[in-house]
């Protein structure tokens, strides 16, 4: 059998990952705020922004939570193995 070695990120790699995941998890919540008249707006526009609030407040919970998995793992948390 081959010898299997085990690669770790840097720290600093998995925090700058955690960062950019939590704000863009804080950004889709920021989005599922906005009002009716924004909302038919951004539905023209198409792309991210046509999906409903109640989408964007839910992937934004997602995007948070594996932000806050990442934060975890950086202080040996191993979430999988729980």
């Amino acid at each position: 059998m081959a010898f299997l070695s085990v690669m770790n990120a840097p720290p600093w790699l998995t925090a700058l990952v955690a960062i950019a995941v939590t704000f863009f998890g804080v950004y889709r919540f920021y989005i599922s705020f906005r009002s009716e008249e924004d909302e038919q707006v951004a539905k023209k526009m198409g792309g991210l922004y046509a999906m409903k609030r109640r989408t964007h407040r839910i992937i934004g919970a997602l995007y948070i939570f594996m932000g806050a998995f990442l934060f975890a793992s950086l202080f040996g948390v191993n979430i999988l193995r729980l």
